[in-house]
């Protein structure tokens, strides 16, 4: 007989999945009808929670998860409150399973370079979930070719039956450019991340699918890639603030990205968001404390990591066979950093030299 499945439950009880992982968490954002709901969905259709003790556990050689990003992704920072939060998830829920969590880097080609390549080459995982991967990353030929179950984070898989747990980044892009729009903004400059993570590039296309459809054509200097270092990203903002017809408003690949871009900007004389408007992606921890407080597009870092890691233990313990797909939605949050355009950014802005 099929073992019940979270996705089971969310069907009896016509929820999603994610409420389903939230009840079961003890979350206090499902509310007590809900919650009702579901443990009744859970007795109709058989489920019950595997406990992780000796006696009926199910098989398993060492208990290890590995959370591993490609080698050189540590570029985008280890030490940051997305990272933080993420990891710090994905552990919480790993070990209330019984699991272990333990991270590292890992290379596409067969040589050991880093401890994550290690742990997959001696067998030490039971499986992965993996974060910040690249598109060049994305045939997964390792894991396949040791059969180690794995999932996705933060990135969606339309075409190809990877196990993952994301967000509609272009949804987040559309969702960024239409509110600025709705302001009255008509210059909207994009301060984009590398084209080779696909969540920078769904976000891109959301922005230009939101301009298309107000009929608001993009300058192609209206979009700048940086590689997000601060100094990076302090030269693109200048860069965009010093152009003829400067944006008045501006769309930051991430909420670090953007807090660098508003000091950037309140260095050279620009109001925020008097002359420029700005929005960020993530809603990271800082962002409700910069000055003014950032409006930013939600993502659910915390929620996908933990959905990640139950899905995961679902499929080692053979609850779910299938595959798993689940999208959560972005949300827009709206601080004080938006407002309806005010004046030409460039009667703040000092001639630049040789002027």
């Amino acid at each position: 007989m099929k073992k019940a499945t979270l996705q089971d439950i969310a069907a009896h009880a016509s929820v999603s999945v994610s409420t389903v992982s939230r009840a079961l968490s003890g979350a206090a954002r499902v509310d007590p009808e809900t919650r009702s709901r579901i443990r009744a969905a859970m007795e109709a259709v058989g489920y019950r929670a595997m406990k992780p003790s000796a006696e009926g556990a199910p098989s398993r050689t060492t208990g290890l998860l590995g959370f591993l990003m490609p080698e050189g992704m540590q570029s985008l920072g280890l030490n940051t409150s997305v990272y933080a939060t993420v990891l710090g998830a994905g552990r919480t829920a790993a070990e209330a399973a019984g699991y272990a969590l333990t991270v590292g880097t890992y290379t596409n080609g067969p040589a050991v370079v880093t401890v994550g390549d290690r742990l997959l080459t001696q067998g030490n995982l039971e499986g992965a979930i993996l974060y910040r991967t690249r598109l060049a990353d994305e045939g997964f030929e390792r894991f396949r070719d040791l059969k180690l179950p794995f999932i996705v984070i933060n990135r969606l898989f339309d075409r190809d039956p990877v196990n993952c747990v994301g967000t509609d980044h272009q949804r987040c892009g559309y969702l960024a450019a239409q509110h600025l729009l709705s302001l009255g903004h008509r210059r909207l400059g994009f301060l984009m991340g590398s084209r080779t993570i696909a969540s920078f590039l769904g976000r891109l296309e959301g922005y230009h699918r939101a301009l298309a459809e107000a009929g608001v054509p993009s300058a192609k200097e209206w979009v700048i890639d940086c590689d997000l270092t601060p100094a990076s990203t302090r030269q693109a903002v200048q860069s965009m603030l010093q152009l003829p017809q400067p944006p008045t408003a501006l769309i930051a690949a991430n909420d670090r990205t953007a807090l660098v871009a508003m000091e950037t900007a309140q260095q050279a004389g620009v109001s925020i968001p008097g002359d420029l408007s700005l929005v960020g992606f993530d809603d990271a921890e800082e962002a409700a404390y910069m000055s003014p407080a950032l409006t930013t597009v939600r993502v659910e870092w915390a929620h996908m990591a933990d959905l990640a890691a139950r899905m995961l233990v679902e499929v080692l313990q053979r609850r779910i066979v299938g595959r798993v797909y689940i999208a959560l939605e972005p949300q827009l949050i709206v601080r004080q950093t938006t407002a309806p355009p005010g004046r030409e950014i460039t009667s703040a802005l000092p001639p630049e030299k040789g002027t």
